[in-house]
């Protein structure tokens, strides 16, 4: 359910004092912006103030995980962009303060890693990836340096060949490693090297690590390289049918939300459409699958256009 909720208070959220009051008023502020009822940008800003407030580890991860989704879901590039400083700053500063735990130094970690994406957020996450920034109480393992490396890669980081290089190479875990080296080429900055990722997904046999393709997917449609990848979408939509014949019962869904699923610009809504359209037998199951993975879509539409 959606609970009624006055937009002139919402300012007060992040100053309740009962805990729970808090996590129900942000849960029910993200869930009035996917209704239409309060603004992206407002709640985004409530959001932010959590963010450099809260205590509460469970509030914290909840916050992050709305704020991130608001930034890059339901925000107009433009809006986004404007806004890109004051998010990264204001994580910043909380990832930097000395006081708080392991735990709450991560959430935060993880939330500036994925939008810092301007040039002083590259540096900052460069330095810590080189380990020429420590920050207090922030403790980083294999993994977390890799995904780091893979981030830069992704912002397009003038030193991405030399850190995904790096990176691979202290990967000591055999199978984590030959992950690694089939995701590479889904961060490339040459569109060509993506260009022939994604033509090698149409065979089978470059399928079959299923875990591997989603993550290879994410990338290619990540909200900064989707104008170049919206290009692959008709073809992923059209070849659904294919992945439910070659691939495990839970692929179907997956290969939706790394394509379709990673959207939420008018030229995909359009595409959709006509893909719908032009396929009136599209199998039920598959087209559920479908419309459950596009909501997010349908609904940026709607909160994009009128804001």
């Amino acid at each position: 359910g959606v609970f009624p909720i006055d937009s002139s208070q919402i300012t007060l959220i992040p100053e309740f004092q009962d805990k729970v009051a808090r996590a129900y008023s942000y849960i029910n502020l993200y869930e009035n912006v996917l209704t239409g009822n309060i603004k992206p940008k407002n709640a985004l800003a409530i959001y932010l103030d959590g963010i450099s407030t809260e205590s509460e580890e469970l509030v914290l991860g909840s916050i992050c995980g709305y704020a991130s989704s608001l930034f890059w879901n339901y925000l107009s590039p433009e809006v986004r962009e404007a806004r890109l400083s004051d998010f990264e700053n204001i994580v910043k500063q909380r990832l930097l303060k000395t006081s708080d735990t392991n735990s709450i130094k991560k959430t935060l970690f993880y939330l500036f890693e994925g939008i810092a994406y301007s040039e002083s957020g590259k540096e900052m996450l460069y330095d810590i990836w080189n380990k020429k920034l420590e920050v207090p109480s922030l403790k980083l393992n294999e993994n977390d340096y890799t995904g780091l490396a893979f981030t830069l890669a992704l912002f397009e980081h003038e030193n991405a060949d030399v850190i995904l290089e790096t990176a691979i190479e202290n990967i000591s875990n055999p199978d984590r490693k030959l992950r690694a080296e089939f995701l590479t080429a889904t961060v490339s900055k040459d569109e060509r090297i993506r260009d022939a990722f994604m033509a090698r997904l149409w065979r089978p046999e470059h399928r079959e690590k299923e875990s591997w393709v989603v993550s290879g997917l994410q990338n290619i449609h990540h909200p900064l390289r989707q104008s170049s990848s919206i290009k692959y979408l008709k073809k992923s939509l059209e070849f659904t049918e294919e992945i439910q014949l070659t691939g495990d019962i839970f692929f179907p869904k997956s290969w939706l939300s790394a394509t379709i699923g990673m959207y939420s610009s008018k030229d995909a809504y359009y595409i959709l459409e006509t893909f719908l359209k032009e396929n009136p037998d599209f199998p039920e199951a598959l087209k559920n699958k479908l419309l459950q993975t596009a909501d997010k879509l349908y609904r940026a539409k709607r909160i994009i256009e009128n804001n």
